[in-house]
């Protein structure tokens, strides 16, 4: 007698998320378990400044080419901040401003 299957083909979904930073500028986010690992380590790690959390969450998050990109744009650092935040809602799947709230309270209980 086999074993019951379990058909989730149709769930699994390897569209990848985009972050859009022009009109025509827009990068692939790596939504990976293991870019997600490597994230979630950086953004924990208190060793690291937090100027190089962004160049690091932003290559593990758009890759080399779109933190080069960033680099030359000359953007503030809230502006990175947002570019962080963008790639962390792409991996969690969550909206950005869902993002925002929750560590905008997090820092306020730090």
């Amino acid at each position: 007698m086999a074993g019951k299957i379990y058909d989730i083909m149709n769930r699994l979904n390897k569209a990848k998320p985009k972050l859009k930073l022009a009109e025509d500028v827009e990068f692939t986010v790596n939504n990976s378990m293991a870019g997600a690992i490597a994230l979630k380590a950086i953004s924990e790690d208190d060793s690291i400044d937090d100027l190089k959390k962004f160049e690091q969450l932003i290559a593990i998050g758009i890759g080399t080419e779109g933190l080069e990109y960033v680099k030359q744009q000359d953007y503030s650092i809230m502006e990175w901040g947002t570019i962080s935040n963008a790639i962390m809602a792409a991996i969690s799947e969550e909206e950005l401003e869902d993002i925002e709230k929750r560590l905008g309270e997090d820092s306020k209980n730090e």
